[in-house]
């Protein structure tokens, strides 16, 4: 994603804050505005539904958004549906951690979360997390996520958007590119057999287009004992060719594992993903 494809995105954000979430709009503003605080060179602390979260406003800009609380808005109210007390939640590419932060406060202390994030200068960031709550069941894991177990290359952006990092060859240009990393990879089924997880309510899965080999690293071999979780995914169609795949395989598959695939602002909505052309999150249900 070039530097002109992070400000679009930004843009698009603002305008669905503005339709959609207009409290959320006038926070956002006052965000915008809050420039002084912005100008600190030691992190800013919050606590945010119990939790505590560091928030460094050098790193990027959209920790703006998350200091404020309206950062991915429609994900948010997802997962306030979805999990409560006790309940366990996995962020796949968790970045820097707030959604997993987001996770913690809804689960509690008698809940946990499992964190997933390769990439070295991010993962430091999101450890911060449990360090700061040693009285929540965080568990941050600097590894991939995928089909099998092994290593892989991640591209990592010289843009100045956090999550854009991808382990998707092609997908990322040569001249956004900042390195190349091997990272070690693991099938979050296997992590869910090794660690005895249980009441798994919510996986959250944003890889910049890595998607599809997660979920079949999760659904291949995982078999739930009791309801079987949601999904939130972040869908990016530009990723699927490279990858030797389409979005109609993604959708026969997960439909073959028995979940259907709506908007994450409205459950109600159906989603095709065979006609999806930008980069959207799903809410797979189970139809159980």
């Amino acid at each position: 994603m070039s530097a002109f494809g992070s400000a679009l995105v930004r843009v698009r954000h603002a305008a669905h804050l503005l339709r959609d979430h207009p409290s959320l709009f006038l926070r956002r503003v006052f965000a915008e505005l809050n420039a002084p605080m912005y100008r600190r060179r030691e992190p800013v602390r919050k606590t945010i539904r119990g939790v505590v979260c560091e928030f460094d406003f050098r790193f990027d800009e959209a920790i703006k958004l998350m200091y404020h609380e309206v950062y991915e808005p429609d994900m948010v109210n997802a997962m306030k549906s979805i999990l409560k007390p006790g309940d366990t939640f996995i962020d796949v590419g968790a970045n820097i951690g707030y959604i997993s932060a987001v996770g913690l406060g809804l689960v509690g202390p008698s809940g946990s979360v499992h964190s997933f994030e390769p990439v070295p200068e991010f993962y430091q960031r999101l450890k911060r997390l449990g360090e700061l709550n040693p009285g929540h069941a965080f568990t941050a894991n600097q590894c991939a996520l995928g089909e099998r177990d092994g290593e892989a290359s991640i591209s990592v952006s010289n843009v100045a958007n956090i999550g854009w990092n991808t382990m998707v060859p092609g997908l990322m240009s040569r001249e956004t590119t900042r390195e190349s990393i091997t990272v070690p990879v693991k099938t979050l089924g296997g992590y869910i057999r090794e660690r005895t997880l249980s009441n798994i309510t919510l996986i959250k899965i944003d890889t910049e287009g890595f998607e599809f080999p997660v979920l079949k690293g999760l659904l291949e071999s995982f078999q739930p004992h009791s309801y079987p979780p949601h999904l939130l995914v972040e869908v990016a169609p530009s990723a699927y060719a490279l990858l030797g795949t389409s979005l109609g395989e993604l959708g026969t598959y997960m439909t073959a594992r028995g979940y259907a695939a709506f908007a994450v602002h409205d459950r109600a909505l159906p989603v095709d993903l065979s006609v999806l052309v930008e980069t959207t999150n799903v809410l797979f249900v189970p139809r159980i």
